[in-house]
């Protein structure tokens, strides 16, 4: 189901509201880090959306579709029986994280600091190269965004 090659469908407000409502209840907006032995570390923002509803699944498809936004989708079998299975639907790299956040960020609320944290992240990043080194306004934004995404009370 996941694509690389988006197709041209109609987009209406009410699934750009439907979608930015699921990705602030059911949403991941965070950094990844990367180890590589002998290399410097490295990060890599994504945004994933978790569920196990697949009629759910395939209206996000269908959504990010119609927005141009390719997405991966991983099936997880759990080891446990009484659990379900579950989808994640992916979405990363700086052209299809730009594409997407600076779509859906408007519309977001819960996630919205998040969102604003990763784009400003791709903003600064847009001009270097991928072994460049990350400056303190870069490191301050995945701290930042992780910070947001810590469990506990929030504001």
């Amino acid at each position: 189901m996941g694509n690389q090659q988006a197709k041209t469908l109609v987009l209406s407000d009410y699934d750009t509201g439907w979608l930015a409502g699921f990705m602030d209840g059911e949403g991941c907006f965070t950094f990844t880090e990367r180890r590589e032995k002998g290399q410097r570390n490295s990060w890599r923002p994504i945004v994933t959306i978790v569920n196990t509803h697949v009629s759910t699944l395939e209206k996000c498809v269908s959504i990010l579709d119609a927005a141009g936004v390719a997405h991966y989708i991983r099936w997880y079998n759990p080891n446990n029986p009484k659990y379900a299975w579950r989808w994640d639907l992916q979405i990363a790299g700086h052209k299809r994280l730009l594409r997407l956040l600076n779509w859906i960020t408007p519309h977001l609320f819960t996630k919205q600091k998040q969102a604003e944290g990763i784009l400003d992240f791709l903003n600064l990043r847009a001009p270097k190269g991928p072994g460049d080194h990350y400056g303190n306004e870069e490191m301050g934004l995945i701290r930042g965004v992780r910070h947001l995404n810590q469990r506990g009370p929030r504001d």
